[in-house]
């Protein structure tokens, strides 16, 4: 296995990961901060952003830095470079829209910013959905030939 190999393994282990996780904070955590008590949602905001934040840093990272690798080597031609381009997506929606909403959601509940995190993040499911899909391929279809 040489290094493009390897770099698009890992590549796709992160993408897939992300795409786990992405799923299940669009379906099962962002809509249930409007059930939490209004006295212990800081509290439990505050514990969801520190810890999902060193789950998603690394993968993300790792993602952007093997997405921008592979389409500076050349490896999987426009495809590797739309993955660049959904990487860099995800980044600006959680810089622009995400990370807004849980520095406002920090200072209290509201029910408008919490239904504005889950609808902006709809975004993010669809990028990195359309990212994974592009990943997969990517890393299969050497093996189709």
């Amino acid at each position: 296995m040489n290094w493009i190999e390897i770099v698009a393994v890992v590549q796709l282990a992160a993408t897939m990961a992300m795409l786990g996780v992405i799923w299940v904070v669009q379906l099962c955590v962002y809509p249930r901060f409007a059930d939490l008590d209004s006295e212990k949602f800081v509290q439990a905001h505050l514990f969801y952003c520190a810890g999902i934040g060193l789950v998603v840093a690394p993968l993300m990272l790792t993602e952007l830095l093997t997405a921008i690798f592979l389409a500076w080597t050349g490896n999987g031609g426009w495809m590797q470079w739309a993955v660049l381009a959904l990487s860099l997506g995800t980044f600006l929606s959680t810089a622009f829209i995400q990370a807004p909403c849980h520095c406002r959601l920090m200072q209290g509940f509201d029910d408008a910013r919490c239904r504005s995190l889950t609808s902006g993040n709809w975004i993010r499911t669809c990028l990195w959905s359309v990212k994974a899909l592009l990943v997969f391929i990517l890393a299969v279809a050497p093996f189709c030939y």
